[in-house]
């Protein structure tokens, strides 16, 4: 549903008229909101019925002032309050198949002698509704000096009526996109004043039923004023919200097993990479199970509600009276789970009135977000950029801008600042902390705020130490021996590498299965040929890669092993990087007769038929070949 509002000016002049037919035309309003018409309803009747409106409710002018006009389409279920000079009330029902609510329609004094008794009466009578309400119009106040630009400086007293307004009721001003002030005198500077007279202001019960709603001022024609679109949906687009952690799961036993099950899923790789996997494991679990088992509170009050009927409508029994007293315990649980997933939503640490006010943690979410959201951008204070894609772009390239470096020397820096660490602070701050340490800092973050980029707040860690905690204690400490500078044992490394070239011979010479495809990327050979046997991989995540190479000879001694850090992207790359590393370290020492073997089978069907298997690797291919050519060198692939 969309109201359009117009302080038109008078619609006397064909111009006017024109401007006001082309503007429904194009916004397509369903209720049509317009101030100072300066005329009566026998010319204003034909005027609102030719823009296709069903039905509408009139004030006529006095003499060449005022004039207003609600008019709305056809099955659009309004029933008028009141029609007086200076507002248009009405009650809307059936919109969005939500509940009743009152609109009202308000011009705002433009005398400012008038305004005191005007506002007050507007206050009342909000003040008696029952509804939800929304407030429209030009209210013809401002809240203060950011609400106008030239002119004389703006009083105090100035904003006390809209202070005043939004104090008393507990309204909530909407906002808007686009022009943000919404009234101009149309001079040239230094003579040019702008104000914004024209807004939206609800309620927060409103909000909560239209959380979508959304405010748009658009271009000042044909009048002074700018028309103000108010769109009950919108904010149309769809898109994913991150996941977060509700510390309203742990309430449910089985969320304790969702995640440990989820955390024992085996997960080779380093300790972080091992701890990331696991939370990504456990993120993907908790939705999941959010969705089939624990959420959809309100879906589960209207069937307990409809059920808690059902059983009272039946005669008094004892298995009726506990059947009813179990429905009542479970419906006061699920209302308890509600209340607390929008106060952590809402992200406020205090409640109204000292109760659990469910009612205001979900405004107080709303407001939030609205206040939060950027539905357009003006770059250079001309032009303007909407839309969520464009703007989010605007954002990105221009953070990536001011961020970026061009990496200049700097070859006097480090003589101009004077060291201020000493050795002994400087041995502390590197320092890695104790398993008790760790835990410590993980008990001192706060519960709820501010969780990483995997949603997963200090809370989670608290409540599930038992299962998560060695995991985490793991990854902090993984590189304890680097910092430390202690170097692990010769005997050690060189055990740990004997053991995995055992595992590679296990897995290039065991006999090889008649079931599996020879083209299979899982192919073994037989045997390895070759007075040298290298055995060259690489691991690849985001921009970092890393190569892994270990020589042995034929009878499995190890000759030497080693790693080296790569630029490359794909893994693809990444594997040719690494095996050209391989080849350049044997022919530097002199070695023939070797055999590589390499886990990659794109890339040893590309050495084979000696064709680049992707364009991005050409370059590294080429050098690749160049190497391979050099002299006596076998390749196998697993």
């Amino acid at each position: 549903m969309k109201v359009l509002s117009w302080n038109c000016r008078g619609l006397g002049s064909p111009a006017t008229k024109k401007a006001l037919r082309a503007l429904v035309l194009r916004e397509d309003p369903d209720v049509l909101f317009l101030m100072e018409t300066k005329l009566n309803n026998r010319r204003m009747n034909p005027i609102w019925r030719s823009l296709g409106f069903g039905g509408a409710s009139c004030v006529e002018a006095s003499g060449s002032a005022g004039g207003l006009c609600l008019c709305w389409k056809a099955g659009v279920d309004v029933l008028i309050r009141s029609a007086e000079s200076g507002v248009i009330s009405g009650v809307f029902s059936n919109v969005l198949n939500g509940p009743d609510w009152t609109g009202l329609f308000i011009y705002g004094p433009p005398v400012r002698s008038d305004r005191a008794v005007f506002w007050e009466a507007r206050i009342m009578e909000i003040l008696s509704l029952d509804h939800p309400w929304v407030l429209v119009g030009d209210l013809n106040i401002i809240s203060g000096q950011v609400d106008k630009f030239g002119g004389r400086a703006v009083e105090a007293e100035e904003g006390h009526h809209l202070s005043e307004l939004l104090n008393v009721t507990g309204g909530v001003e909407l906002g808007c996109t686009g022009n943000f002030f919404t009234w101009s005198n149309g001079r040239r500077l230094p003579s040019l004043v702008k104000e914004r007279l024209d807004r939206a202001i609800c309620d927060p019960g409103w909000m909560i039923l239209y959380p979508k709603a959304g405010v748009k001022s658009l271009a000042i024609k044909e009048s002074d004023h700018a028309p103000v679109l108010l769109d009950l949906l919108f904010d149309r687009e769809r898109f994913k919200t991150p996941f977060r952690y509700l510390d309203v799961w742990s309430r449910d036993e089985s969320c304790k097993v969702i995640i440990k099950e989820a955390w024992d899923i085996v997960v080779h790789g380093i300790k972080s990479f091992q701890l990331v996997s696991k939370l990504d494991n456990t993120r993907k679990s908790l939705s999941k199970w959010n969705r089939t088992h624990f959420g959809m509170c309100k879906e589960k009050l209207k069937a307990l509600n409809r059920l808690l009927i059902e059983v009272q409508q039946h005669l008094p029994s004892d298995a009726n009276l506990k059947l009813e007293a179990d429905i009542l315990l479970e419906m006061e649980e699920v209302e308890t789970r509600q209340s607390e997933i929008w106060k952590q939503k809402s992200r406020e640490l205090w409640y109204k009135d000292g109760d659990r006010n469910s009612r205001f943690f979900h405004a107080a979410t709303v407001i939030r977000r609205k206040r939060n959201f950027i539905d357009t951008v003006s770059p250079d204070g001309l032009g303007w950029i909407s839309g969520r894609n464009e703007v989010g772009n605007y954002f990105r390239e221009r953070f990536i801008s001011v961020l970026s470096s061009s990496s200049p020397p700097p070859p006097h820096l480090q003589t101009m600042i004077q060291p201020m660490i000493s050795d002994e602070i400087n041995l502390e701050l590197i320092r890695i902390p104790s398993a008790t340490e760790i835990r410590e800092v993980v008990w001192a973050m706060h519960p709820l705020k501010a969780p990483g980029p995997d949603g997963m707040p200090g809370k989670f860690y608290k409540d599930h130490w038992e299962i998560v905690g060695r995991d985490v204690t793991a990854a902090v400490l993984r590189n304890q021996a680097f910092h430390e500078h202690v170097r692990p044992s010769f005997f050690i490394t060189f055990n740990r590498i004997k053991s995995l070239v055992a595992e590679l011979n296990s897995v290039f010479t065991s006999p090889q299965d008649s079931s599996i495809d020879q083209s299979s990327q899982h192919a073994r050979l037989e045997v390895l040929q070759g007075e040298f046997v290298v055995f060259a991989d690489a691991a690849c995540k985001d921009l970092r890669s890393v190569a892994g190479i270990i020589v042995t000879k034929a009878n499995s001694e190890v000759v030497e092993a080693f790693s080296a850090q790569l630029q490359a992207v794909l893994p693809l790359e990444a594997e040719a990087w690494a095996l050209l590393h391989a080849v350049h370290r044997c022919l530097s020492q002199g070695w023939h007769n070797v055999t590589f073997a390499v886990d990659c089978q794109l890339l040893v069907w590309g050495i084979k038929a000696r064709k680049t298997p992707n364009w991005r690797v050409a370059g590294v291919f080429a050098r690749l070949l160049d190497a391979l050519d050099c002299q006596y060198l076998k390749l196998i692939g697993v």
